[in-house]
Order: structure tokens, then sequence, then C-alpha cells
């Protein structure tokens, strides 16, 4: 979870595993042993298998309860 200013929805059972996939593969692509022709792929999962427009509406709300966006 991204900054002290959000919190982790904790209805949301797939936030541990959805982190873990994020920082696993930005490694992977960062050190070239998962080429950046695959980015849509990784996006593509997070879609589908860690339900990342449920946290996106999640980080929207809680930015916009801070005023830090409208």
């Amino acid at each position: 979870m991204p900054g002290n200013l959000l919190t982790e929805d904790p209805n949301d059972s797939l936030a541990a595993d959805r982190q873990r996939y994020i920082n696993e593969s930005l490694v992977k692509f960062m050190t070239g042993k998962e080429p950046l022709s695959n980015w849509d792929n990784f996006l593509g999962t997070l879609e589908t298998k860690f339900d990342m427009q449920r946290y996106k509406e999640s980080v929207i709300k809680q930015f916009k309860e801070a005023g830090l966006i409208k």
C-alpha cells in the first residue's frame, strides 16, 4: 500500500497476493528477466486475477476523502 495516507481495505482478501505479484513482477521487469513487451499481460493479470479495479476505487476514495483529488 503506497504512502502513509492509505489504509488497506480489511475486506480485500487479495491485497497481500496483489502486492506480492506487483513487487515480484516489477523486479522481473527491472532486471530484464521479464521483457517489457509483457507489460500489457502484467496489467491484464492485475485486472482479472487481482481485482485491480476494486483496489483503484478504494485508493481514489481515500484520496478524495483526504482532499488530494476531487
